[in-house]
């Protein structure tokens, strides 16, 4: 039994690799730009010891850098232990055939593409993993058999500890893994001899809750940015309750229309009356369920309670999202293998054939439909045309259009890209920060005052927007108004490196030296890999005469980015000003190899002393 358990494991992680092989030469896409290539957190993997998703990315930065490789290859690892732990707690209630089965379609499911294809959807791989490993370990601990009638102590505390760690940072879905923990109790008919140690679970979630407002309500206001949402409007939680139970019911089902916004959701008024009412009846039967097939209960229980975040009366996610199916997708294997295994109960050959033949064509058509799902993660653009494909009414799905045509220069494509996206939706604040930025890139600075104003009047906590207005202001010669704004970015955002930047630069300009150096020193500080700012603190050690810090900050510009040509023709500038001609002409030649555009009356300069270095 062991070694056959051994090789329905290989078998898992098997059609795991192979459906998401295609994975592995995808690029990152949309929230990977600014949480992995953008995100000056990267650097500091000490910073996510409660953030295990973070922490990982981190780590393969140390190891490969920016190469996608390894961030996605982590992911199919990730899905294809979930898919081996999703075998053996099915091994709970089914038979080692049944619970084999109902894994692969776990492993092979559409609807976790978003999960496992997309580097940011790790935490929901990662949160999969974490309540699965507990479950199993706690099973482990208090199941009572002849040679350990008592609970294993040591595997509860660990479990406990498990739960706890992932509770300091991970409170949302995860609040729910108490009941969850509880009810399989019950269903397992041990409720008696273990309900004691549900306790310290539930004063864990409870005391986390509580200690989680400020959290909760930053998330609230998070939403409300990208929406354009009022934070205060409150939303029906049985509508929410019925909108969110059908539709990721119907992904899971019906896994045809796959995108990252599911967005309007378009119910008809008979549609959620008769949602309701098929809700309310489901609860009246659920005991007659639970009394009958306890496996159909926890199947329901599970895919009911592990939403039950997002029915609350304010918006704190968006309704639907593939990604959150990741986890309770798991029911449908519990009702696969009940199904399997009921059918197949008297262990009829032929029965079996029809069973196992009905599992492999399901198998093999999720797979098809995965493989062909991974390629629209393939790059942004890819991304961004297979979402405005299924989303056509999306307001974000048109914004980050607009971001794939701006990044290619189509920028009438752009606009008209931005423009739908707040057709769509008037207060959408993203859109109108990209229209401002736009058209800043193009010169057109009233133009761009105008959106970055409206941005900050649909909502005054938008930093993004306050740092590019500065940044008009600062083109345009409004230096202490610029000062003011990005003042303001520091105090919505104390961490913004890009303030403290374009802050440095407007005190190097109005020859604040000593300011200008500071503010370069504090992005360093965030970000120690950006080239740009330790070569613009070389300069203005240039400027006040410190030689060696400014070579320094040259040469560690240089060792970050071997591509940023600005840091060569500093040192260049250096070098010439001390008669060193021939490091002045080597670090030249390396800019202009870059294609640093040399000005003319210097490279001529420069030329006529090629004989005169030392």
């Amino acid at each position: 039994m062991i070694k056959k358990e051994r090789l329905y494991c290989l078998i898992l992680a098997g059609i795991c690799f192979f459906v998401y092989a295609n994975t592995l030469k995808n690029s990152f896409v949309f929230d990977d730009i600014a949480a992995i290539l953008e995100s000056p957190s990267i650097l500091h993997p000490l910073r996510f010891w409660t953030e295990p998703s973070q922490l990982l990315n981190s780590l393969c930065y140390f190891t490969v850098e920016f190469n996608p490789f390894l961030y996605h290859l982590l992911s199919i690892i990730l899905h294809s232990l979930n898919s081996i732990l999703v075998f053996f707690f099915l091994r709970i209630f089914f038979s080692v055939e049944a619970s084999f089965l109902a894994a692969c379609l776990f492993a092979a499911h559409p609807v976790h593409t978003e999960a496992v294809s997309w580097v940011s959807g790790k935490p929901y791989l990662i949160l999969a993993l974490f309540i699965l490993v507990v479950l199993l370990i706690y099973n482990k601990a208090t199941k009572s058999t002849i040679s350990t009638p008592k609970t294993n102590h040591p595997l509860y505390i660990l479990s406990l500890a498990i739960f706890s760690y992932f509770m300091i940072s991970n409170y949302g879905f995860y609040f729910t893994f108490p009941i969850i923990l509880a009810i399989v109790d019950i269903v397992l008919g041990r409720w008696r001899e273990n309900w004691k140690l549900w306790i310290p679970f539930f004063c864990l979630m409870i005391l986390r809750l509580l200690s989680a407002k400020s959290a909760i309500l930053g998330r609230i206001s998070a939403v409300a940015n990208i929406t354009g949402a009022e934070i205060t409007q409150t939303i029906n939680p049985i509508i929410n309750f019925t909108v969110v139970f059908f539709s990721h019911l119907w992904l899971l089902l019906w896994p045809a229309k796959l995108t990252v916004y599911h967005e309007p959701i378009e119910f008809s008024r008979l549609m959620l009356n008769s949602g309701v009412i098929i809700l309310i009846l489901l609860g009246l039967i659920m005991p007659f369920i639970f009394k009958k097939q306890k496996e159909i209960f926890l199947g329901i229980a599970i895919f009911i309670l592990f939403f039950a975040p997002i029915y609350s009366f304010l918006p704190v996610s968006s309704l639907v999202a593939e990604r959150y199916i990741y986890f309770p997708s798991i029911s449908l294997s519990i009702f696969a293998a009940f199904l399997y295994e009921k059918y197949t109960k008297n262990h009829i050959r032929r029965r079996r054939i029809i069973g196992m033949s009905i599992f492999l064509f399901l198998m093999s058509v999720y797979a098809i439909r995965s493989i062909v799902r991974n390629r629209d993660w393939k790059d942004p653009e890819s991304f961004w045309k297979a979402t405005v494909k299924v989303s056509y009414k999306s307001p974000g799905a048109f914004n980050g259009m607009g971001l794939v045509y701006q990044e290619k220069r189509e920028i009438q494509k752009a606009i008209q890209s931005f423009e739908k996206a707040i057709n769509i939706q008037p207060r959408y604040v993203n859109a109108y920060n990209n229209l401002g930025n736009l058209y800043y890139e193009s010169g057109k600075l009233e133009k761009a005052e105008a959106f970055f104003k409206k941005a900050i009047e649909i909502n005054p906590k938008y930093f993004q927007a306050y740092n590019n207005l500065g940044n008009v202001y600062s083109d345009m010669g409004k230096k202490d108004e610029a000062i003011a704004l990005y003042e303001k970015v520091l105090e919505l955002n104390p961490e913004d490196p890009d303030a403290y930047f374009n802050l440095g630069n407007v005190y190097k300009g109005k020859g604040r030296t000593e300011e200008a150096i500071s503010a370069f020193r504090k992005v360093i500080d965030i970000n120690p890999r950006d080239a740009k700012a330790l070569s613009n603190l070389g300069a203005l050690y240039a400027i006040r005469g410190a030689r060696e810090e400014a070579i320094a900050s040259f040469n560690m510009a240089i060792q970050v980015d071997k591509k940023y040509a600005p840091a060569y023709f500093n040192l260049c500038r250096l070098y010439f000003d001390e008669e060193k001609y021939g490091l002045a002409i080597e670090n030249c030649d390396k800019a202009a190899k870059l294609g640093y555009k040399i000005p003319p009356e210097f490279l001529k300069q420069l030329k006529t002393l090629v004989n005169e270095y030392p």
